[in-house]
Parts: C-alpha cells; sequence; structure tokens
C-alpha cells in the first residue's frame, strides 16, 4: 500500500513529466489527481478495485468524454513519475495494473459519462401449486404464500 500518493501532485505538474501529458488532460489534471487519491487509503491492489475506484470518482465528475475515457492514461502516467523520481518506490507496481484498470473503467461508460449497470437476476425455484411451501411451514404452497405473489 502506498502512503498518500497525492502529496506530490503539485510536485508532478511543475515537473518535467508532466510535459508528456496529453495537452486536453493538462488542464485537468491536478483536479483529476486529487478527486482519484481522496479516498485512496479504501483502495486495495486490484485492477478491478481500482477500475472500481475510478467509476466512483472519475465518472461523475463534468468532463468532456476524451478527459473522462484518457484519465487512467494520467493516474498510470503519475505512479510512473512517482516511482522514477524516487517520491514513493514501488508504484510502478501500481502503474502496471493501470492498463487493466482502465480497460474495466472503460468498459463501464457510456458514451455520455454514465455508468453502465450491472444487471442482477434472482433465480428462483419453479414452486407448483401443490409443493411444499418454500417458507418452510410445511403447508402447500396455495394454502400458505402463493397470495404474496399478486
Amino acid at each position: 500500500m502506498l502512503s498518500d500518493p497525492s502529496t506530490y501532485i503539485g510536485e508532478y505538474a511543475a515537473s518535467e513529466y508532466f510535459s508528456f501529458v496529453p495537452p486536453h488532460l493538462k488542464p485537468h489534471a491536478e483536479s483529476l489527481l486529487e478527486c482519484f487519491f481522496q479516498s485512496w487509503p479504501a483502495v486495495d491492489p486490484s485492477a478491478e478495485s481500482i477500475g472500481r475506484h475510478l467509476l466512483e470518482h472519475i465518472a461523475p465528475l463534468a468532463l468532456s468524454e476524451t478527459v473522462r475515457r484518457d484519465t487512467p492514461q494520467l493516474i498510470e502516467a503519475y505512479f510512473e513519475y512517482l516511482d522514477t523520481s524516487g517520491k514513493q518506490p514501488g508504484s510502478a507496481e501500481w502503474a502496471a495494473l493501470m492498463p487493466d484498470a482502465g480497460a474495466y473503467y472503460a468498459e463501464r461508460l457510456r458514451t455520455d459519462g454514465s455508468v453502465k449497470g450491472e444487471t442482477v437476476r434472482h433465480t428462483l425455484a419453479k414452486v407448483g401449486r401443490n409443493d411444499p411451501c418454500p417458507c418452510g411451514s410445511g403447508k402447500k404452497f396455495k394454502k400458505c404464500c402463493i397470495d404474496l405473489l399478486s
């Protein structure tokens, strides 16, 4: 787990590393990084958890589609800066997770910036009228809980 990575955002924006950030991300870079690292300790080191963190903290922001889509690249570049500059050794491991986290993030975003929901299907066993009631009462279903369906 990295200590607070948001400590070096200002230094990153003033460094030569920042010149490699795509021009459309530069005006938003500091605020995006601060927003992403706002609740950083809750993140565990997996691409899926980082992708979920992106969806929770970046997707709701009022950003253009390209900025929203390319934010994982900015975060990856920041992690690489932290490791290369020696500010947070070991952050290269986090940078290595960002392409998969970015893919997780991108596949759950709609073009309008909203987040796709996940379909939850509850499968229930088929119960016939004369079968025992699934509530466990011992009665037939037709004499017990069938009225709850209507």
